[in-house]
């Protein structure tokens, strides 16, 4: 809903709403009579510096989000902030920054050895695990068979 700026002398149904919205939320203790006038101005006021608003006295789009539970309108005050593109990865190709590839390191990470990996990310390669390893027996640390006789290893 677009509703209009109201201030001091506004009159007509926009004003009245306004009336039964502060009279609702307990600010105005008048009835409505789509006549913005000093009682309207001071519940206004009141009901602003309730919210933590500007406490002016005229309705404007904060005033109403408040009033109506609906999302404040966004205001354009800043110019939307330019992604930060991150470093310089060698072009479409590279996903190395161009510091290491210059200092001899491969374009891409996937031709990089485990040595390479291991020490620029401290420690963060591990060896790999074949499928032909056998693997080791492990002692199981719960509860096992009373009547098991291989004393809780699992092979």
């Amino acid at each position: 809903m677009d509703e209009p700026d109201l201030s001091a002398g506004s009159s007509g149904e926009w004003v009245t709403y306004l009336q039964q919205l502060l009279q609702q939320a307990g600010y105005l203790a008048t009835e409505p009579d789509g006549d913005f006038g000093p009682a309207t101005e001071g519940a206004v006021r009141d009901f602003q510096a309730a919210q933590g608003l500007d406490a002016d006295g005229a309705v404007g789009p904060l005033t109403w989000a408040a009033l109506t539970g609906s999302a404040a309108p966004e205001t354009p005050t800043d110019p939307e902030p330019e992604p930060d593109p991150g470093p310089d990865l060698g072009g479409e190709t590279g996903d190395v920054p161009v510091s290491l590839q210059e200092a001899g390191a491969p374009a891409s990470l996937s031709e990089w050895t485990d040595e390479q990996k291991e020490a620029f990310f401290e420690g963060t390669v591990t060896s790999q695990v074949t499928a032909e390893a056998e693997p080791e027996p492990v002692e199981v640390l719960a509860m096992s068979d009373a009547g098991s006789s291989d004393g809780g290893v699992v092979a």
